[in-house]
């Protein structure tokens, strides 16, 4: 029998936990869960990481990019589809490349490099998860987050004054 993504995502959530050097930077609290479209899959949103400014306030996140709730990140992802004329519930999955929440706000954290640190956890797996989906468009959810899976060959294409 296979391993699940969430399986496997939970295991390497209780390796992080067990890392003496990177357990510090990890909040102790389920990985929030996929959000898989009801009728296939033609989108594909990529978020950096499950973690929110206040970890005490607020619900706790269950599904990634906090799509149980009726917030405006749902509201903005609901727009980009409308305008694709897709829907999200029906044809979006939705995930995490960083599937743990950290203790702290990642642009917080100055004393190492996480996503660095943690992409040797964590890359495989995404890469194996979108597999899934060969062909379908991913739309990723923050610079630092591009930053770190755009390999060689990638140019700035930021407009020069």
């Amino acid at each position: 029998m296979g391993w699940t993504i969430e399986e496997r995502a939970e295991e390497i959530l209780a390796n992080l936990l067990a890392d003496a050097r990177l357990r510090i930077y990890v909040r102790e609290q389920p990985i929030p869960k996929v959000h898989r479209g009801s009728e296939g899959v033609w989108l594909v949103f990529l978020g950096q990481d499950p973690t929110t400014r206040r970890p005490s306030s607020g619900p706790i996140i269950t599904k990634v990019l906090d799509l149980d709730h009726h917030g405006s990140l749902r509201l903005y992802l609901t727009q980009i589809c409308g305008g694709l004329g897709i829907d999200l519930n029906q044809h979006v999955y939705a995930t995490n490349y960083i599937k743990n929440l950290f203790a702290r706000p990642p642009t917080e954290i100055r004393e190492i490099d996480v996503f660095h640190e943690f992409s040797g956890w964590w890359l495989q797996l995404l890469e194996e998860e979108l597999a899934e989906f060969p062909g379908v468009p991913v739309i990723t959810l923050g610079e630092l987050l591009l930053r770190v899976l755009v390999r060689g060959g990638a140019r700035d294409l930021t407009p020069k004054n």
